[in-house]
């Protein structure tokens, strides 16, 4: 895990100025999918811990006092919420037009694939891509399909602007 944070925060300060226009360039709203492929169960739950205590710093709550009404009070998600909500929010965007090339590459809905028109394809429903290790499991390319097809029907509208989905989304996501 050490390496990979390693990685991470070198590809970072390798990141060049804005305006420079460079093959390998990755905006800053793409780092959390690549930081989650090298984040485990151990250390979400210790980000979750440096959440909870930041909350319960801001608002002022005592440290045994339940930390879900604290983080619903400043409209905070947990963080594996926080990762599905930016994850979600890439994958609109990728379908939408509206994020980078190498994004929208990963994202294609069944009826674009090609294939037979099945019930599922008026669902917009993305294709998820196979993965033989659980590491390839964690790409953009298969758990960003993979968690909007998990999502319910309703955010997956063609209907709704960016603005709606991301508050229908975050609502949803504070419900779960």
């Amino acid at each position: 895990m050490r390496h990979g944070l390693k990685w991470f925060m070198h590809l970072r300060a390798q990141r060049p100025r804005v305006g420079d226009e460079h093959p390998a360039y990755v905006p800053a709203g793409a780092w959390l999918p690549l930081l989650l492929l090298f984040c485990t169960d151990g250390l979400m739950s210790q980000l979750q811990s440096v959440h909870n205590a930041a909350a319960h710093l801001v608002s002022g709550a005592r440290c045994y006092d339940h930390i879900t009404p604290v983080l619903k009070e400043l409209h905070l998600l947990p963080i594996h919420h926080r990762v599905d909500f930016k994850m979600a929010t890439l994958v609109y965007l990728s379908l939408s037009g509206m994020a980078p090339s190498y994004l929208v590459a990963h994202c294609q809905l069944v009826t674009d694939d090609g294939r037979r028109q099945l019930h599922s394809a008026n669902s917009r429903t993305c294709v998820v891509r196979r993965t033989c290790s659980s590491y390839g499991d964690r790409c953009f390319a298969a758990a960003g399909p993979r968690l909007w097809n998990s999502l319910p029907g309703h955010l997956r509208q063609t209907g709704i602007n960016f603005e709606q989905f991301s508050w229908l989304l975050k609502t949803f996501l504070f419900s779960c």
